[in-house]
């Protein structure tokens, strides 16, 4: 069996995390300070990308951590009901891993 992705320690970081949804947003480095590209929710800023105020790699690392935050709870919902319908070759339903009748590591 390939190693399958976690998705207790995935849902369990989502829940710790800053709630979403999550934003592009520029973060004033102090009273005053510069600006930094950053990424924030409507609690407060979340993180700063780089030091950078705009760069073609910053923009497309915030767009990707954007995409991924926000739609990390619908993935999960829907990988979960995937496993829920996962088969074996015998036909029985799997129950996460071993079958239990013909003992396949699916």
């Amino acid at each position: 069996m390939t190693d399958r992705v976690n998705l207790d320690e995935l849902e369990a970081l989502a829940k710790a995390a800053t709630p979403g949804p999550w934003h592009r947003e520029m973060i004033e480095l102090g009273p005053g300070g510069p600006l930094t590209l950053g990424i924030g929710s409507a609690a407060a800023p979340v993180c700063i990308v780089n030091g950078i105020v705009e760069s073609p790699r910053g923009n497309r690392d915030v767009a990707l951590i954007l995409a991924m935050r926000n739609q990390l709870d619908a993935l999960i919902a829907e990988v979960r009901e995937h496993r829920a319908k996962e088969k074996c070759s015998c036909g029985r339903a799997l129950s996460p891993g071993l079958c239990g009748v013909c003992d396949n590591d699916e």
